[in-house]
């Protein structure tokens, strides 16, 4: 059969068929690349519109979308959120003017559409309204959540901090009522050795009575008269001043042992004020049982004085740790000051497997359990006092503040040198604790 033209020629209806052919491989090889294209599969579609035709487009258009364009999408969706709230004057912040810190605001868009899958998708002015008000309302409920727990928080601090003031006061006012009941019983040995001597010169005759009331006459007498004897080659017995020499000389000493304990009583008033944290200076054995080795001067966010595990915590000399196993984790967010050993310490921990941060959490000396591995500005003044804490030898310890993806901080306890060093090594390590 031929298909014939109006001026007689003729077309074989294989050609319509072969151009019809190639029309459709065409067209559902442009159609499944553009979908694949949107699921972020472009060369997938155009494979299988070219080999399936429309089959291969329905497979392509049922097939999910790549992890990076569902990212995508999500991002182009929050970014709808985010510039619906702003339109409706919300703002775009991740924290409250209270100062009270607030989740992500992209979290809180998450958790407003759990609780109302309706604002799915939303794009309208009415539906945005919807999400901008419950978005407002979760963030209320957070802000409420958050100031009952700095209120608790705030309490129960206060309430500690008056129960150590109460500790302290108690062993001021024992340390006072010692040190009077002290001065008391000297005057009373005072009063009685009086009283002894008045006896004592009441008893002897008249002649000595004079002696012993009269001392600078009786002295000056007394020296004409043994120059005399001397010169007339008589000895004399001198007893009489040597006792009363020896009698001076003692009381002078009982004067110092009294004085001696009152120091003795300040000091220890002083050291029991630092058992329970309220009053410390460096070298005083702090509530955790180790050495304080620094003052801040004042209270800090993170407390006033750090103190040192003593010699032998561990059992034997200061284990040497590798920073971390693996060494090649990055632990972000590590400080180097004083006051971020804690927080570094918790965040290398849960990064690595074992090392020095997880020993030193394990640590509960003196029944605390907030031992940390001091940050690299923390481990300085732990060297300035290595003598008054004891223990360290001249090797390298290492601090909790990160340098690199594969190196950590280290001071030398024989020079004071700090560098950095691979993670794999192992160096001393002495737990510090806050309070």
């Amino acid at each position: 059969m031929s298909l014939e033209y109006s001026n007689g020629g003729k077309v074989d209806p294989a050609i319509f068929f072969l151009l019809g052919f190639v029309f459709w491989v065409f067209i559902s090889t442009v159609l499944g690349y553009n979908i694949g294209e949107r699921k972020g599969r472009p060369v997938n579609g155009a494979i299988l519109g070219f080999l399936l035709g429309w089959i291969g487009v329905v497979i392509i258009a049922v097939m999910p979308p790549t992890e990076e364009v569902q990212r995508k999408r999500r991002q182009e969706q929050a970014d709808i959120y985010l510039g619906a709230l702003e339109a409706h004057g919300r703002g775009s912040g991740g924290s409250s003017t209270s100062g009270v810190q607030l989740p992500t605001r992209e979290l809180i868009i998450v958790e407003a559409i759990k609780r109302d899958p309706s604002l799915a998708g939303a794009s309208d002015p009415e539906s945005l309204k919807r999400l901008a008000d419950a978005i407002t309302e979760l963030e209320n409920e957070f802000r409420t959540r958050e100031e009952l727990r700095s209120a608790n928080e705030l309490i129960t601090k206060q309430e500690q901090e008056k129960a150590n003031q109460q500790e302290a006061d108690r062993l001021r006012a024992e340390a006072s009522l010692k040190a009077q009941e002290e001065a008391r019983a000297k005057a009373e040995v005072a009063e009685r050795a009086k009283v002894a001597r008045d006896l004592r010169i009441a008893a002897m005759g008249p002649m000595k009575r004079w002696v012993v009331l009269h001392k600078p006459l009786a002295g000056g007498i007394l020296v004409v008269v043994v120059v005399a004897l001397i010169a007339g080659g008589i000895s004399i017995n001198v007893n009489l001043a040597n006792q009363e020499a020896q009698r001076i000389a003692a009381e002078q000493a009982a004067a110092d042992k009294i004085a001696a304990d009152e120091q003795a009583a300040a000091e220890a008033a002083l050291k029991a004020a630092c058992l329970v944290g309220t009053e410390c200076r460096v070298g005083d054995t702090g509530p955790g049982g180790g050495i304080v080795f620094y003052d801040a001067g004042t209270d800090q966010p993170w407390g006033r004085y750090l103190e040192a595990a003593p010699a032998g915590w561990s059992g034997v000399d200061d284990p040497e740790e590798v920073w971390c196993d693996p060494d090649d984790s990055d632990v972000l967010g590590t400080q180097e000051t004083i006051g971020s050993g804690a927080a570094n310490t918790k965040l290398i921990a849960a990064a690595c497997r074992s090392g020095a941060a997880n020993t030193l959490s394990d640590y509960d000396g003196g029944g605390k359990t907030d031992w940390f591995l001091p940050s690299k500005d923390e481990l300085n003044p732990l060297y300035e006092q290595r003598d008054s804490v004891g223990g360290f030898g001249p090797g390298l310890y290492w601090s909790s503040s990160q340098y690199g993806a594969y190196d950590a901080w280290r001071q030398s306890f024989s020079n004071g040198n700090q560098y950095s060093n691979g993670k794999s090594l192992t160096f001393g390590v002495r737990p510090v604790r806050a309070f």
